[in-house]
């Protein structure tokens, strides 16, 4: 009866570790591409180790205690124009509001802007002392593989 309780015990604990994902409303084709893409993101981002998300088929992916979250097939962010200027970063152009990218205190998402479907990477403050380019640029290569390239940075 004990060890019974104890496997409840650790499988609602781990149940409670999942993080998030918001699976939106992807096309058929889009659905493919990131479930392509979330299959081949790697176990360790920026030193950080894989999660566990929820749902478990969602298009993203999350790393660390307080996670970095990849979203893929997120919408263009409200209210960023045509020829909002990015940060090239192993040829993938992300857009990361001003604002944001001024106070080291916030979490900042990047949005790759340059290729589609969008995917969006949240990276916590605690991560940004470190500088949040290095995760793009470990993420750039699989987006670049698996995503269609679209216009570059301006």
């Amino acid at each position: 009866m004990a060890g019974s309780l104890l496997c409840l015990a650790l499988v609602a604990g781990c149940g409670s570790t999942e993080v998030p994902i918001d699976s939106g409303d992807l096309s058929g084709a889009d659905a493919a591409t990131c479930a392509a893409l979330v299959d081949d993101l790697p176990s360790v981002l920026s030193g950080e180790l894989r999660r566990s998300v929820d749902p478990d088929d969602a298009p993203g992916a999350a790393w660390g205690d307080t996670p970095y979250v990849l979203t893929c097939g997120v919408p263009r962010p409200a209210g960023v124009p045509e020829d909002a200027g990015c940060l090239d970063v192993g040829g993938v152009g992300w857009y990361v509001d001003d604002d944001a990218v001024a106070d080291p205190r916030v979490d900042i998402t990047a949005t790759a802007l340059t290729h589609t479907p969008h995917v969006s990477l949240l990276v916590p403050a605690r991560y940004r002392t470190d500088g949040f380019d290095g995760a793009l640029a470990e993420l750039a290569p699989i987006l670049t593989r698996h995503l269609e390239a679209g216009q570059p940075c301006l």
